[in-house]
């Protein structure tokens, strides 16, 4: 924050101020403006690499999570009741529909995450 210091220090001793030096103070002030700015933008680029960083990690541990329990539901698709051609029919909507139910749990997980 030394740019700010110094601006400060300028108003401070503005009663030195003289009418020929004017050219000068207006440089100087447009200066440490610009390097104000400039320390501001590099803190916040340096945020958004840390809040970048931080959602990277949150991906790596949801991928997992999510990918075993799309693979648990997959699995059980796979299953013989639903497969054969004799199995009673109510016993397999319902057991789509469980399906469907921890599919739908699994999206919520997803849009969660994203919120």
């Amino acid at each position: 924050m030394l740019c700010c210091k110094h601006t400060r220090l300028l108003f401070e001793f503005r009663f030195i101020l003289r009418k020929g030096r004017l050219r000068a103070y207006r440089t100087f002030i447009t200066l440490s403006l610009r390097a104000c700015c400039d320390l501001v933008l590099q803190r916040s680029e340096a945020s958004q690499d840390e809040d970048i960083k931080k959602f990277a990690r949150q991906v790596e541990t949801a991928i997992p999570v999510l990918k075993r329990g799309v693979l648990g539901v997959r699995e059980k698709l796979d299953d013989a009741l639903v497969a054969a051609a004799d199995s009673p029919a109510p016993r397999v909507v319902k057991y789509l529909r469980e399906c469907s139910s921890r599919m739908d749990e699994l999206k919520k997980q997803v849009r969660g995450r994203r919120a």
